[in-house]
């Protein structure tokens, strides 16, 4: 593709207007409520641009919070899963899920270095609005803790082309990151997503009905409309969709994308181009081992094209591949490691597979009507080559 993976991204305000909301005439302090405060400083910078700078500490915010064009909002620390650095404690967006954001960040605007902790979370899980919005050109995520977030970053609802999101840590319950609304070359780098950002609660058993919830319906990484999106070194651990491509993704690139604890590792839909490099996905479910689980989906309207090279593929899965749609997938060299009691469901589309080592003695592929395609060639099966065909198939 024309994409150039080795470019270097700079994250800054637009100035270097700086206002530390410890000093004069601000004086926030740990334990406070100091969203006007907070949004005071963003709107004397509004125009010129500049850091917000909060010191360490767990503040309040009651309230909606607007970040002009070119301002940069900055905690503490450089890697905020230290929770004693810069954190929000917040209720805004309670039962509102598709409501307002708790941050709306405007053309440049970032966030750095901070947490955002929903205090009703520790005794039950509740939805929440989006925690960020993005509205506008270059906007930025860096070293950024959504530890309890129920949706976690919107760059779908407005175009944010070029937005660039480095080291977000949390487990969505719902949606972690969601891209589209048209948006073109945005990265997303170096996240990780894993229960035990929940660790803030303090009831018995936290993991397990933190886990539950997440693998009923968690969507980590959601990428729909959109133009050159890569994501490169994110991993997550349990989810209902580890990715989700959706109609009308042209040019998605993966590179190293990890996904463990996958109830469905990764699922497409509709007309999407995407390339994946380097995949590890994985089928768990350590509550329910013997759900019916998938590496890979692709929907009913999946008319696209997704290429893969040099995956793996283990776990508990029940059948490693079921491809419904007409679309067209490639593989280039796959270790597959489980592929379940059926490997791959062809009811539909193409598949060219290139170079595989499959260690399970199953039945490799079964074949239906609308299939267009097998291709097969330089693959290793240890039970020898079943393939069961549809009567109707050609």
């Amino acid at each position: 593709g024309n994409v150039d993976y080795s470019k270097t991204v700079v994250t800054k305000p637009a100035s270097d207007a700086f206002i530390d909301l410890s000093k004069e005439p601000y004086c926030v302090k740990a334990g406070e409520d100091i969203t006007e405060r907070l949004q005071g400083a963003i709107d004397a910078m509004k125009g010129t641009g500049g850091t917000v700078y909060i010191p360490a500490g767990q503040y309040r915010l009651s309230d909606y919070i607007e970040v002009h064009a070119g301002i940069e909002v900055r905690g503490a620390v450089a890697w905020p899963q230290n929770l004693n650095a810069t954190s929000f404690l917040t209720r805004v967006g309670e039962n509102d899920p598709d409501g307002r954001a708790l941050f709306t960040l405007y053309g440049g605007a970032g966030l750095r270095g901070l947490a955002v902790i929903y205090e009703e979370q520790h005794t039950a899980i509740k939805p929440y609005s989006y925690t960020v919005r993005g509205d506008g050109e270059g906007i930025y995520l860096v070293a950024v803790s959504l530890p309890t977030s129920w949706r976690g970053v919107d760059f779908a609802t407005n175009r944010c082309d070029n937005h660039y999101i480095e080291y977000l840590w949390m487990a969505p319950v719902d949606i972690g990151i969601i891209v589209g609304g048209g948006s073109e070359n945005g990265i997303i780098r170096d996240c990780h997503f894993t229960p035990n950002t929940w660790c803030l609660r303090g009831d018995e058993g936290w993991w397990d009905k933190v886990y539950n919830v997440i693998m009923d319906r968690s969507r980590p990484y959601v990428i729909g409309e959109s133009k050159n999106q890569i994501l490169y070194h994110n991993f997550v651990y349990g989810a209902r969709e580890g990715l989700s491509v959706l109609d009308g993704a042209e040019n998605v690139y993966l590179l190293c994308h990890g996904v463990d604890s996958g109830y469905t590792s990764a699922h497409f839909s509709g007309d999407c181009s995407v390339v994946m490099v380097d995949a590890q996905l994985v089928n768990l479910h350590k509550n329910n081992p013997k759900a019916d689980m998938h590496y890979l989906v692709t929907a009913d309207d999946f008319t696209g094209e997704l290429t893969m090279i040099n995956s793996s593929f283990w776990g508990s899965t029940q059948g490693a591949w079921r491809l419904h749609g007409s679309g067209r997938v490639v593989m280039y060299g796959v270790q597959m490691h489980s592929a379940g009691l059926l490997m791959c469901d062809l009811k539909g589309g193409e598949l060219a597979l290139y170079g595989m080592l499959e260690s399970s003695h199953t039945k490799d592929f079964f074949v239906g009507e609308r299939a267009q395609a097998l291709i097969l060639s330089g693959n290793v099966f240890p039970g020898g080559l079943q393939i069961e065909k549809d009567e109707n198939a050609d």
